[in-house]
């Protein structure tokens, strides 16, 4: 079996001269993501579901 083996060669950046580089301010960086809605609501159907479900399968053919 033969594989291949790369080193990276690092490649110098050039930086820009005075203050040509900054045009993009700093928010203090990236945003936090949101509260998903949809994977409550997706949760809540699956648990009322498995609990109608099981309480269907438990109960008495007995008892009407």
């Amino acid at each position: 079996m033969t594989g291949v083996l790369f080193t990276p060669v690092p490649v110098p950046v050039a930086q820009p001269a005075g203050g040509a580089g900054q045009g993009i301010p700093s928010n203090g960086g990236p945003k936090k993501a949101g509260l998903s809605h949809f994977l409550i609501t997706a949760m809540t159907f699956v648990g009322i579901a498995t609990w109608f479900a099981g309480s269907e399968a438990l109960e008495s053919p007995f008892r009407p």
